[in-house]
């Protein structure tokens, strides 16, 4: 029987027809500019600049399709310039860690769950460092309500 294992589509990817596509995380799929990171202002100008094709994730994450091979530096260098993280930035339990809107946004919402994931993420991670885990890959769910 094979090893079971689920597709990652962050990063950089051929798309079968000579094409790229790149995979860019999303922190709980908030496509908004931060001081840390304009994201929403990088999309929008490497989609007008370059004509790529957004395809929203079901992990919250972006892909940016029908990327042509020698647009693939430009792309990657907009994107850091906007102090956006590409998926190699990212540590294991952060690129696979997804949080729902929860407090103040949600009306089911108990709790929080996207205002406290970053929090959570590194004090998982600082646990995997210190038993030498930090490699493994590890799916973080966080919820505000009991649904």
């Amino acid at each position: 029987m094979p090893e079971f294992a689920v597709p990652d589509h962050l990063g950089w990817h051929e798309q079968g027809d000579g094409r790229l596509y790149l995979g860019v995380p999303v922190s709980s799929g908030r496509i908004a500019d931060t001081p840390q990171s304009r994201i929403r202002t990088a999309l929008r100008e490497i989609v007008e600049r370059f004509g790529c094709d957004p395809i929203l994730m079901p992990s919250q994450d972006i892909i940016l399709s029908q990327i042509d091979p020698e647009d693939r530096d430009a792309i990657e260098h907009l994107l850091r310039e906007h102090g956006v993280r590409l998926a190699d930035d990212l540590l294991p339990a952060e690129r696979w860690a997804l949080a729902c809107p929860a407090l103040p946004t949600c009306g089911l919402a108990l709790t929080e769950a996207e205002r406290v994931r970053d929090h959570i993420v590194a004090a998982i991670e600082a646990r995997l460092r210190r038993y030498g885990l930090e490699g493994e890959r590890l799916s973080i769910r966080i919820a505000g309500c009991p649904n």
